[in-house]
């Protein structure tokens, strides 16, 4: 599990190139070799918000199993911990696909 290369000059991408682009919706990913620009597939973004949805819905089921912690002190900054766990490994098996 690595990084991805740019297809046409074998450039690798940055890590912070790739994790910059889950939070903006149609970010491009553009090589810093070559300028051949990349989105992220649309089965990657699926994928990482399945996950990111998981997480959530099992976060909410450890809550509501434990009433003394709250949700807005504890279990919202383990929300936020996960999540960003969780996104920090996206550009290992993002997909890309060449903009023309």
């Amino acid at each position: 599990m690595a990084i991805k290369k740019c297809e046409n000059c074998r450039h690798q991408f940055k890590w912070s190139q790739i994790f910059g682009s889950i939070f903006a919706f149609h970010a491009l990913i553009k090589c810093n070799a070559c300028g051949q620009e990349y989105k992220v597939s649309s089965s990657s973004r699926l994928i990482h918000e399945l996950i990111v949805i998981a997480a959530i819905l099992m976060l909410s089921l450890f809550l509501s199993s434990n009433p003394q912690i709250s949700f807005w002190g504890t279990g919202f900054g383990i929300l936020i911990a996960i999540i960003i766990l969780i996104s920090s490994f996206f550009p290992f098996y993002a997909k890309y696909q060449p903009v023309e």
